[in-house]
């Protein structure tokens, strides 16, 4: 038997028309996110967050994507609101090119995040009707979807990232590289910029 692995995220296909009446369960799990997040990462040590293992993304990494993103959920929101036909594409992504130790605290990260994440459920706890039911080209996916879909898809995305967490965390602790109290020592090039996010 093969060993078991969790898919990448581009591999994953989604039915991303969703009925109305999921957008109440769906609002709860994106208000959860940030809770979640916190709990998985806030207490560890700036080593910990920021060890690389084998060139993968860092714990530091995964936090700093999410953060980012929030931005392109509320643009896309806004393109609902506004009834545009295709759901505007993915700008550049430019935080992983920051040096890690350059970036913003983890603490400040997670603080950014939950407020993004609770303006945006807030903002969807007032959509209500027709709008649910308008659909939209999400270029990034080459489908259509409606804002319970897309709200599906970022809960997805959301979860994908926690179960990564999830387990670069259980993995880390019987990595040799990993001094004896349990921190990692952080590779070497430690202002060099995290490897590009693949396409959500």
């Amino acid at each position: 038997m093969s060993k078991l692995r969790q898919r990448q995220w581009m591999e994953r296909f989604f039915e991303l028309h969703r009925p109305p009446e999921e957008i109440f369960e769906l609002t709860a799990r994106l208000r959860g996110t940030p809770a979640r997040l916190a709990q998985a990462v806030a207490a560890l040590a700036p080593r910990q967050l920021r060890y690389r293992a084998r060139g993968k993304w860092s714990l530091h990494d995964h936090v700093s994507h999410l953060d980012h993103l929030e931005g392109l959920w509320c643009a896309h929101f806004d393109d609902f609101e506004a009834g545009a036909q295709h759901l505007r594409s993915v700008g550049e992504n430019t935080w992983y090119r920051v040096p890690i130790d350059e970036r913003p605290r983890i603490a400040d990260l997670l603080n950014s995040f939950s407020r993004q994440r609770l303006a945006l459920v807030s903002r969807l706890e007032r959509m209500r009707g027709l709008i649910l039911t308008k659909e939209a080209t999400l270029p990034q996916r080459n489908a259509t979807t409606t804002v319970p879909g897309y709200c599906f898809l970022i809960a997805e995305h959301d979860d994908h990232h926690l179960a990564t967490i999830w387990e670069l965390l259980n993995r880390s602790r019987s990595d040799s590289t990993w001094s004896n109290d349990g921190a990692p020592s952080v590779h070497r090039g430690r202002r060099s910029v995290s490897p590009p996010p693949a396409t959500w």
